[in-house]
């Protein structure tokens, strides 16, 4: 978020979904400074809120943390059950790759079961050119406009954290 926004998010704690923690921006970098990026742990309930924000969601961004082998299957798990109930586009972002000498991007495609048109890339959050890649793939994979109104629980939350 902080590479993403500039270091201009807020965090907001939405306490009907068990205290769920967001964070919410605009995003700085001038040609897709009219997206907003929204991060959100998930170690609480975060479905309900993904479904309501779906209908104006442009795609999902994993940042998938490579040097902690610890967390790969849950990786594989969340990307997989994710993409089966919101179908979003959605791109891998795999960080702390350069630590690896013996591991290619083909080698944590396999491992993660993704499929060959989803995009895998190294994400170096220093590197504004991968940072911007990482941008222009997920407005390219957005496949349709989405409209500007919610339904649901969350409407009034998501109309503030959106705006």
């Amino acid at each position: 978020m902080d590479i993403l926004t500039n270091d201009k998010f807020e965090t907001k704690e939405i306490t009907e979904l068990g205290g769920l923690q967001i964070n919410f921006g605009k995003v700085s970098f001038e040609e897709f400074s009219q997206f907003n990026a929204i991060s959100i742990s998930v170690d609480k309930q975060f479905a309900p809120f993904l479904a309501s924000i779906k209908p104006r969601t442009s795609g999902l961004i994993f940042a998938f943390d490579c040097s902690q082998k610890n967390t790969w299957e849950y990786t594989n798990y969340l990307i997989h059950s994710m993409w089966e109930k919101f179908q979003l586009p959605y791109v891998i972002a795999v960080m702390n790759f350069n630590e690896f000498t013996t591991i290619s991007l083909d080698v944590i495609r396999y491992q993660l079961n993704i499929a060959e048109e989803i995009p895998v890339m190294e994400w170096d959050p220093v590197d504004k050119t991968s940072v911007r890649e990482l941008l222009k793939i997920i407005t390219r994979s957005s496949q349709k406009p989405k409209p500007r109104k919610t339904s649901g629980i969350l409407d009034a939350v998501v109309e503030k954290v959106m705006a």
